[in-house]
């Protein structure tokens, strides 16, 4: 067997785990999870159709005895090879001391962790409601190729390593990781970029092929899909909150206007009268913020739920990755336009009415990532550069 080994750091906390929530260790399962999304990812520009993708996949990755008419283990097996000390977590109603004074970073870990102090439930401000893996930590992934290693896995190991993360909220940048080496035998054939140029140009090497015209079905790369460098800080918790509290202020109403002690931008007065005064909105109208993910509710009431007719759920095609270069915490977007509802789906905008005509409008994601805050008029990311596609 010709075998891949991959070593990665934590970035930032990782909340992994069974039906329990313990985050005690990484499965082999939750990392191959992760390597077929970013293969697909990378490859729907390469393939003509859904069809063709899922069989090369299933060749690959290894499918179940229903699919394409067969099933096959892969062309590889894969293990998370044993760390010489256990890895060091924070328990489930622990407050996080790292979390406790970030405000906008709790918002990304909204169900992780209590995003404010109460009294009533007796919490505080950055306990967790579930396990973590802490940041700064490392694993080792081994794959195990049957005959020749596969470049399209390899260069997918890479994608991950580069851009994703693993565990809940991955998409808000918790659980990101950053690929430290792959090596073959005795040989490192990968090492991390060592400065911000060297990140960037192998971003650009690793999507090369990818800017083909050709709208995809799912999170893909193609010429719609846009990676952006946002912002630098100092450690990956106020990276976080750099992010949240943009995020907060753009699309948060507040409290009598207000977010995080000032006035939030109001950029979506429609959304705020359909939950507070909804005469004021047309009867079809739905929020237009359902581009950053469904459900969309308001409250707890199902009076103020926002859902497809037909799913339970969309993810956000924004993906935040926090990636470690040299000393520095860099926040790095994710925009993959795709199909985000089938054809013909509906809205359900609270109860009561008839499901509504989705209006998905993307530059509610696109103002997020390059327009400027109303009170100063300078950009929301002074230093975001766009680092592959187009804006």
């Amino acid at each position: 067997m010709k075998n891949l080994e991959a070593t990665f750091q934590i970035v930032t906390p990782m909340f992994l785990g069974g039906a329990d929530h313990q985050a005690t260790t990484i499965r082999p399962s939750s990392i191959k999870g992760a390597l077929r999304f970013w293969w697909r990812a990378l490859n729907w520009s390469k393939h003509p159709n859904l069809q063709s993708l899922h069989k090369q996949e299933a060749q690959l990755f290894g499918a179940a005895a229903s699919d394409n008419g067969g099933g096959g283990q892969g062309v590889f097996l894969m293990r998370v090879l044993p760390n010489k000390t256990p890895l060091q977590t924070t328990k489930e109603k622990i407050i996080h001391k790292d979390f406790s004074s970030q405000t906008a970073a709790r918002y990304l870990g909204y169900g992780l962790m209590e995003a404010f102090n109460s009294k009533e439930k007796g919490t505080s401000a950055g306990q967790l409601t579930r396990d973590c893996i802490n940041e700064g930590q490392s694993f080792v992934v081994e794959l195990l190729f049957r005959k020749e290693i596969d470049e399209s896995v390899k260069e997918a190991l890479i994608a991950f390593g580069l851009l994703g993360g693993l565990g809940s909220r991955a998409r808000k940048g918790m659980g990101s990781i950053a690929l430290q080496t792959i090596r073959t035998g005795e040989e490192n054939i990968w090492l991390a970029p060592k400065n911000n140029d060297e990140y960037r140009t192998e971003i650009k090497r690793v999507l090369n092929d990818c800017n083909v015209v050709k709208p995809a079905p799912y999170s893909a790369f193609h010429s719609e899909t846009r990676v952006d460098w946002l912002l630098e800080e100092s450690n990956p918790f106020t990276a976080l909150n750099t992010y949240g509290t943009a995020m907060m202020m753009y699309r948060s109403w507040g409290n009598g206007g207000k977010v995080l002690g000032k006035e939030s931008e109001k950029n979506f007065q429609n959304d705020h009268d359909w939950y507070r005064e909804r005469e004021k909105v047309p009867s079809n109208f739905h929020p237009r913020r359902i581009i950053f993910g469904l459900p969309h509710n308001y409250s707890k009431h199902e009076k103020d739920h926002v859902n497809p007719e037909n799913y339970e759920r969309r993810a956000s095609p924004l993906f935040l990755h926090i990636h470690k270069i040299e000393d520095k915490y860099v926040g790095i977007s994710i925009l993959m336009k795709s199909d985000f509802l089938p054809t013909n789906e509906k809205i359900k905008a609270g109860t009561g009415k008839e499901p509504v005509d989705a209006k998905i409008e993307w530059d509610v994601l696109t103002d997020f990532l390059d327009g400027l805050v109303k009170e100063t008029e300078k950009p929301r990311f002074p230093k975001k550069q766009l680092l592959w596609g187009k804006k």
